[in-house]
């Protein structure tokens, strides 16, 4: 099956997601939401279902879950897990779309 290519910037999917969750997908709170890139846009991630998460907590403050994600203290493993059951589908299908619609063969 083949996946169209993902814009790297989408607003729009970033906009529904937080609208959809309305709380962290990782501890349940529901204070300072963020949407959060597994696979960071510095690192090439884009804005893709598969490749964000709702978590709680300002990643420029190091705070709850998000801090504790950039400060490497949540797997990546952890954190597809979570998107996998939000989506219904494997985390590895959440790796392989993410990796085909960055431009890898997988």
């Amino acid at each position: 099956m083949m996946f169209p290519k993902v814009k790297k910037d989408n607003k729009k999917v970033i906009k529904e997601l937080r609208s959809e969750q309305d709380r962290c997908e990782r501890c349940g709170s529901m204070n300072n939401l963020e949407v959060a890139h597994v696979i960071s846009r510095g690192a090439g991630g884009i804005d893709m279902r598969e490749n964000l998460i709702v978590l709680c907590g300002k990643a420029s403050m190091s705070q709850g879950c998000h801090g504790a994600n950039h400060r490497g203290e949540i797997k990546d493993s952890e954190l597809f897990k979570l998107i996998a059951q939000r989506e219904g589908i494997t985390a590895e299908t959440c790796r392989k779309r993410i990796r085909r619609a960055m431009g890898y063969k997988v």
